[in-house]
């Protein structure tokens, strides 16, 4: 991976948008996570790609040129795998809708994912958080 961190944020910025990656509002750190990202999900593909040789890729409607998360039932955030995305949402609705029909449809159903999976994260914060608590103050039952 190049480095990132000696690049300014403006030569990140135009890294991002020669990709096609949305980077507006960011700041240098999420600019450098966006970005290798990025190139996570370019090396999966580029390994995909080869193990797929002879294959035709546009079975599940992925479009090669797209810079674009594929989803596969899984939302996956660097590496680990965090939502899932129901199948109901992937199939999508009429026969002879539109491409971008399609395409907002996956992006609402990634969107949606991403927001259960916060959700979890939250919770499972806040759990963390009480136990943390619990066992403070009961240390300090015990010492006292």
């Amino acid at each position: 991976m190049p480095g990132y961190k000696k690049m300014t944020v403006a030569s990140l910025r135009d890294v991002c948008e020669s990709r096609g990656l949305q980077c507006s509002g960011l700041r240098k750190s999420e600019l450098i996570d966006l970005l290798r990202r990025d190139d996570d999900a370019r090396e999966v593909e580029s390994d995909n790609d080869d193990s797929n040789e002879g294959h035709d890729s546009d079975l599940n409607g992925e479009d090669e040129d797209d810079n674009e998360v594929s989803l596969g039932g899984q939302f996956v955030n660097g590496g680990h795998a965090t939502a899932t995305i129901p199948d109901a949402m992937l199939a999508g609705g009429e026969e002879g809708e539109s491409e971008s029909i399609k395409e907002h449809r996956l992006k609402l159903a990634l969107v949606q994912a991403e927001s259960e999976a916060r959700e979890r994260s939250w919770a499972i914060e806040q759990e963390r958080i009480l136990l943390q608590a619990a066992a403070t103050g009961l240390a300090h039952q015990l010492s006292g």
